[in-house]
């Protein structure tokens, strides 16, 4: 650790050296551009080509949203296409016929589950009764007095129990053919289809949104195409202004323009440079601290540490 952050410190002072000579290099040709253009500016064919890549640059985003455009456009009338297919559905789709089929459907379920509640009333009234009777054929009096406090009611039972299997046999029979009526219709899959066709109306209010958001993003695009067909107009007056003021200088100029640049990459990555490696002094430098901090204070390799640190 101590070796590598003096190998680090060397390298930024290496790299200080070098920008020094470089940025003098640099403010030197500057100096020497300068005095070639008088202080204005000379127009060079790499300014002429630079121009032109401005130029083509524009006019390749402008094609791609012009693309984009067009895609949005299409987008949108395959969404309006899908709810025009949607509404010609509904149209067609006997909506009101098949409510009142499924209202019919509901009241004849509500009417079948009241009668089994009704028949298993009355069933169970019939169980008794016959419960009640059966004491007739125990006690020894049996019918010879039907008045006996004892048998009383089972005489009522018997008089009523003819009625009430008939009432419970009718129940029945009216709850079977309910029942077969229930069972056709629930064939047809009535709700099923009103289902289906509330399905529609959600679908269409999805699309909808759909259309809504692409409008905002074709306006965006429209909005971007004639801010970049103005900056085309202005690009391409730009570049004819340059190709018809080429100095006569041009080719002493590309030259130290060339090595500006050139000079200017060579700044900026050697900064890059003294970035990095400052960061892995600091990195370097926490990982001493870390250490220093798992050992004794008054250790000698711990002051040991704190001195190439801070040295």
């Amino acid at each position: 650790n101590e070796q590598s952050i003096k190998d680090f410190k060397n390298e930024i002072i290496q790299l200080e050296e070098k920008l020094a000579i470089n940025r003098s290099e640099l403010q030197n040709i500057q100096i020497q551009l300068s005095s070639i253009s008088g202080g204005g500016k000379i127009i060079t064919q790499v300014d002429v080509n630079t121009q032109t890549k401005i130029v083509d640059d524009i006019i390749l985003k402008l094609q791609d949203r012009k693309n984009n455009l067009e895609k949005l456009k299409t987008e949108t009338d395959m969404l309006s296409a899908k709810i025009d297919k949607i509404n010609d559905i509904k149209i067609k789709f006997p909506l009101e016929q098949l409510k009142l089929k499924l209202l019919e459907q509901q009241k004849l379920e509500k009417s079948l589950n009241n009668l089994k509640h009704q028949h298993d009333k009355e069933l169970e009234l019939l169980k008794n009764q016959e419960k009640s009777v059966k004491k007739l054929t125990i006690v020894p009096c049996g019918d010879e007095y039907p008045s006996c406090m004892f048998i009383k009611d089972s005489h009522i039972d018997k008089s009523k129990m003819s009625n009430q299997k008939l009432l419970v046999e009718n129940t029945l029979i009216e709850i079977q053919n309910i029942e077969k009526i229930t069972r056709e219709l629930l064939k047809d899959k009535i709700q099923e289809k009103v289902d289906k066709y509330n399905e529609l109306d959600n679908r269409v209010i999805v699309l909808q949104r759909e259309i809504a958001t692409k409008n905002i993003e074709t306006t965006r695009t429209e909005a971007k195409i004639q801010d970049l067909e103005t900056e085309l107009e202005g690009a391409q007056k730009r570049k004819n202004h340059f190709q018809n003021q080429v100095s006569d200088k041009a080719d002493e100029v590309d030259i130290l323009k060339t090595k500006i640049n050139e000079l200017n990459n060579i700044i900026l990555n050697m900064d890059a440079s003294k970035i990095s490696i400052a960061q892995k002094i600091g990195k370097t430098e926490s990982d001493i601290i870390k250490a220093c901090n798992g050992l004794m204070k008054n250790s000698k390799r711990h002051c040991h540490f704190r001195k190439v640190l801070f040295s």
